[in-house]
């Protein structure tokens, strides 16, 4: 019989299970000592390898030899699907900010088949590129709306990083942990993936190599491979090397992005309480002295300078300035000193100590009256502006500007209701708000249409036709069914409904020779596709307003200057 003790020995014993449960991290040890959470990894990073490297390849073949249209709604679309269908491989939930931000990028990629016109393009483009980025930075978090400019600027540099290193990390880090998690799994997705991305890594040489003997051997077969060559464009070799660096590089960058936006933005940051991410070093005595010398300054020039402020042409007379004098001197100069006053407000605001409430009040009065005071300015660049187009008409840089100035006050309002509501971390979100405003109202006032509209009525009501203007290739095709609804306007006056006759003629001509071909379906775009069947539906009218030809080409006289609408090709 066993003794107590023996049996005791016997009995079994609590064991940990064998199999731990799946982690997503694992605890690396950066420092000695002290244990560090690395960073998720990729479950499946070579199907998103495979998808970059799509995009990058689609990207080249729409980009390269065709005409601007759709490419950038294409990209950005295409991208944002792939960091979506990325998520749900990775089983990573996107919050509602997150898609919200998503749809607004999307919005303004859409937009830009729309519009032609440069200012309204590059708005839109910007948007959309600092939102990809802000995305990039903050997709599992959902904490885009809540960023201040440190979260911009920092987070903004880690993506930098990642970009760099993410290829190389994210491959590293789904071998080790496939031979550590998944070494009983053959058949997993990760080796599946990276099985299809080698084989058509090494498919499309050989497919290349071998259709070219092949071509060369059969006649027929060699017409019909002849269009597959005409799409890779084998023409150039070391072209071809070089297009293909630029797929590398770009599926690379792609691949970084995107490991970015799925393994550093699953925690959230600390952005409360709200500490400075500098010491404030500057005390009240001197924040106060350089506000209230800006407020006097400021003061003494909208004092001095009310009078030619907003009385208009009559003390543009008494003056003795031109229009063109009074509107440009001094207009630029204006938006530039609005500009730095909100870049020296939030340094201010940034590096001053203001510790009870008394100094806060004081500082919040002072920043708000310098404000203020530089709305007054920008009201005064305003109606110089106003008054140089009515006495000269408008231009893309002249509505522009109209815009631009009063988004610009906006900011100037918003700066001070954050002061006075010590709300100064919202900021960030705050000018990217009026970055995607900004754009919106450029493209939904079609600056183009309105400036043919406007400089029309102006023309109509007495005023001087800039005919070279509305005939050029300043003016875009977002202006041709404006420019086509007042030359059918019957309370057009004669003389007018010739010279737009012949705009339009020049216009038509220049768009045929630009455009000899039906679009590449990549290169579509909404103003071209509208000015290209009104162009072609009404070319028997406009055959009534023949160009003359010249020795440099086709175009038409202008006060006894030559205006080229189609150059010859020996000049081309």
């Amino acid at each position: 019989m066993q003794s107590l003790d023996n049996k005791k020995q016997d009995l079994p014993k609590d064991e940990p299970n064998p199999r731990p449960a799946k982690r997503d991290t694992v605890d690396i040890p950066i420092i000695p000592g002290v244990p560090n959470k690395a960073p998720a990894v990729l479950e499946k990073p070579f199907w998103i390898l495979l998808m970059v490297f799509l995009l990058a390849f689609l990207v080249d073949r729409i980009v390269f030899y065709h005409q601007t249209g759709a490419q950038w709604a294409i990209f950005v679309n295409t991208l944002l699907a792939i960091l979506f269908i990325s998520s749900g491989m990775e089983r990573k939930r996107i919050p509602v900010p997150a898609i919200l931000l998503a749809l607004a990028i999307s919005a303004a990629a859409i937009l830009t088949m729309f519009r032609l016109e440069g200012f309204t393009l590059t708005a839109l483009v910007f948007f959309s590129l600092f939102g990809l980025l802000l995305l990039a930075v903050s997709l599992l978090n959902g904490q885009s709306f809540t960023y201040r400019i440190r979260e911009y600027i920092t987070q903004g540099l880690r993506l930098v990083g990642s970009v760099l290193v993410g290829l190389p990390m994210g491959l590293i880090q789904a071998a080790q942990t496939s031979r550590e998690t998944k070494r009983s799994e053959p058949g997993s997705g990760s080796r599946r993936a990276g099985a299809v991305l080698r084989g058509i890594l090494i498919a499309l040489p050989l497919v290349g190599l071998l259709g070219l003997l092949l071509a060369s051997a059969d006649a027929v077969f060699s017409s019909r491979f002849s269009v597959l060559l005409d799409w890779i464009k084998l023409d150039k070799p070391e072209e071809l090397v070089m297009r293909f660096l630029f797929v590398l590089g770009l599926s690379y960058a792609l691949f970084g992005f995107v490991w970015h936006a799925l393994t550093k933005t699953g925690e959230k940051l600390p952005l409360e309480p709200d500490q400075p991410l500098v010491k404030p070093f500057l005390g009240m005595t001197e924040s106060t002295i350089i506000l209230t010398a800006l407020n006097v300054l400021f003061a003494a020039f909208v004092l001095v300078q009310m009078k030619y402020f907003f009385a208009g042409a009559q003390n543009i007379n008494l003056a003795g300035f031109t229009y063109a004098e009074y509107a440009r001197r001094g207009f630029f100069e204006l938006v530039v000193a609005a500009i730095l006053t909100l870049l020296v407000h939030y340094g201010l605001s940034s590096f001053t100590r203001r510790e009870d409430r008394g100094r806060k009040t004081l500082f919040s009065c002072l920043a708000s009256l310098l404000l203020l005071q530089t709305g007054v300015m920008l009201v005064s660049a305003f109606q110089r502006l106003s008054l140089y187009e009515a006495a000269y008409g408008f231009t893309q840089s002249r509505l522009t500007a109209h815009v631009f100035m009063a988004f610009l006050g906006m900011v100037l309002a918003l700066s001070i209701i954050l002061e006075i509501a010590r709300a100064y971390k919202r900021l960030a979100f705050s000018l990217m708000l009026v970055l995607l405003a900004f754009g919106l109202t450029l493209a939904f006032l079609n600056v183009d249409r309105t400036i043919a509209r406007q400089n029309i009525q102006h023309a109509q009501a007495g005023g001087k036709l800039d005919l070279a203007y509305l005939a050029g290739s300043g003016l875009s095709e977002d202006a041709a069914p404006e420019l086509f609804a007042a030359f059918d306007d019957p309370a057009l006056k004669p003389e007018l409904k010739n010279a737009l006759g012949l705009a339009l003629s020049c216009r038509s001509a220049r768009f045929k020779q630009d455009n000899p071909e039906a679009p590449y379906w990549a290169s579509w775009h909404a103003s071209r596709a509208e000015a290209a069947r009104l162009y072609l539906s009404r070319q028997d009218e406009l055959a009534e307003y023949p160009l003359e030809k010249f020795q440099e080409g086709e175009g038409f006289m202008i006060a006894d200057e030559m205006f080229i609408c189609v150059w010859s090709d020996s000049i081309r």
